[in-house]
């Protein structure tokens, strides 16, 4: 049943806050204090902490003000939510300031919430509500220019739960760069967005390269903090604004492709197979579809990749437009291939455990050791933490070329450098192998300790305002240190050979090199006699200089 608002009461506590509101203007952003923005429409209102929004509730000519015991607001429901229909919910109304039974509501079922509202899950009910929408938000800017970092029209924006691998729908930035992007998430009775959810983003446009891409990590964006306002629910934890690097001039003029895979699912990566890796790749959105940018005139082979699933590649050339409308057909019954091996380690430290990942071949950039991880193709399967400490087995692989990495996630660990000894070498490996085998043994994988990295970048992307030193834990039995330096291309950019020193627990190095500006990551590796011994963690080290964050 629908109820009828208490207008009186609204009116009252409207009366309360007006002197605190504050009315949002064209212009106006909301940030959570780091340096991340929201960017509302005009007429949206924040309340203060532990006053309800009220909407347009006003008082009128003939309302009447009541005494404080007149005003105590009874719902037909209560908070655990007994006292409804079986199509009906129990959920809050901020004006009333209590429980009342609404009409349950069909996601599947078009338009069976009010305009504006979404049908959601609700914690600890059966039955779903209609609720304001959860919404990631903020600006694609431009990397190339670090004085005005410009808007970027025309990137297309998704995000992807990193539990599960689902992604949102695509949005498109205008002319000042922004996007707004629905996350469904579950709910409490009250209308807040369950926390707990992890999510990333993923941008891409023309002439630019893809985020997440070389060493720019998809950073994840914790979703347990919102902003309420008018429209919806507004995440404010985490980097929600996206730069883009510029591609090299070289790079740039290329064209489009772009299409579906025949299912409507998202988290799938696409690949536009190439002789010289990297190749475009890109992923798929909560429909299937796909846009691959930058594409220079050639042959290629378009594949799909997703554990447990195989798709027919299609091979097509691009010769001086874009290609448009491209179908990637799921294999009802494939065949897939199974990897099996084992991991030793050695003086690990404190780390015990870690994972085996497939990257695909053709986003592999050798030297730099970074790829995509294709989708599900882990060890153990995600999103468990790693705990790999001797075999593993990875099932469900489609055909196509990889490169098995070890520890390639923080976990303390990382594969034993030394390349003179056994089991420390990248595999490359074909699934099918040359005899058409799906099932492939490996030898096993020597893993050791990391090197700590102390700053910058030991818990994750981190800025650097001043003056740049590498700081890290002395490593045991070295002779020497060497630490690289590398740009958001995977290119070396400065690097340095140091001694050893005795009788410290960290080292520390002044950066000596040209001004920096963008996101680099540096690595230190511990020599010994001229061989690497151990290194520091492919995913830290990361930080940036002079964004506008």
């Amino acid at each position: 049943m629908r109820r009828t608002a208490l207008f009186v009461f609204a009116a009252l506590l409207c009366f309360a806050c007006e002197g605190n509101k504050r009315v949002i203007h064209d212009t106006d952003t909301v940030g959570d204090g780091d340096g991340d923005t929201v960017v509302v429409e005009d007429g949206d209102t924040i309340l203060p902490d532990g006053l309800p929004d009220l909407g347009d509730s006003t008082p009128n000519d003939g309302d009447e003000l009541q005494n404080d015991e007149d005003l105590i607001v009874t719902g037909d429901c209560i908070e655990t939510g007994e006292g409804c229909g079986p199509t009906e919910i129990c959920l809050y109304d901020w004006s009333q300031q209590a429980y009342f039974c609404e009409d349950a509501c069909d996601p599947l079922i078009a338009d069976d919430c009010p305009v504006g509202m979404v049908c959601e899950a609700v914690e600890g009910d059966a039955n779903r509500g209609c609720f304001l929408p959860a919404i990631i938000a903020g600006r694609v800017f431009d990397l190339g220019d670090t004085i005005n970092y410009p808007s970027v029209e025309g990137a297309r924006v998704s995000g992807m739960d990193q539990k599960n691998g689902a992604a949102t729908e695509i949005s498109v930035t205008g002319a000042d760069g922004r996007y707004s992007l629905q996350i469904a998430l579950p709910r409490t009775r009250n209308g807040n967005p369950v926390p707990g959810e992890v999510y990333a983003l993923r941008a891409g446009a023309q002439d630019y390269e893809p985020y997440p891409g070389s060493i720019r990590v998809a950073l994840p964006i914790l979703l347990d903090t919102f902003t309420r306002m008018n429209d919806g629910y507004y995440v404010v934890s985490g980097f929600l604004d996206i730069g883009l690097l510029p591609l090299p001039d070289e790079e740039k003029g290329g064209f489009t492709i772009s299409g579906s895979i025949s299912e409507a699912m998202s988290g799938v990566l696409i690949i536009a197979r190439c002789a010289t890796a990297p190749c475009p790749y890109t992923y798929t959105g909560g429909g299937g579809e796909f846009i691959l940018y930058n594409v220079l005139p050639g042959d290629y082979e378009m594949a799909a990749l997703k554990n447990d699933l195989s798709f027919t590649p299609v091979t097509l050339t691009v010769v001086d437009a874009d290609i448009t409308d491209l179908l990637l057909e799921l294999i009802t019954d494939p065949d897939l291939g199974t990897i099996n091996g084992s991991v030793n380690i050695v003086d690990g430290g404190g780390g015990l455990t870690t994972s085996v990942v497939l990257m695909a071949e053709e986003t592999f950039i050798p030297g730099f050791d970074k790829g995509e991880i294709v989708p599900g193709l882990r060890a153990p399967e995600p999103p468990e933490a790693p705990t790999i400490s001797g075999a593993y087995t990875i099932t469900g692989i489609p055909a196509g070329r990889y490169v098995v990495l070890a520890a390639f996630e923080n976990d303390w660990l990382v594969r034993d450098p030394d390349p003179n000894i056994g089991g420390t070498q990248i595999v490359h490996l074909e699934i099918p192998d040359a005899g058409a085998n799906w099932e492939i043994s490996l030898d096993n994988f020597k893993v050791t300790r990391a090197i700590d990295i102390v700053s910058p970048g030991a818990l994750g992307p981190e800025l650097v305002d001043g003056e740049l030193i590498f700081i890290w834990k002395d490593d045991s039995s070295e002779t020497d240190y060497n630490i690289k330096l590398y740009n958001a291309y995977g290119e070396v950019v400065w690097e340095k050979t140091v001694p050893r020193e005795t009788g410290v627990d960290e080292i520390s190095l002044l950066y000596d090199g040209d001004k920096l500006s963008g996101y680099y990551q540096w690595r230190v590796t511990s020599l010994k006699s001229g061989n690497p011994i151990s290194t520091s963690e492919d995913l830290k080290g990361i930080f940036y200089v002079g964004m506008p964050y």
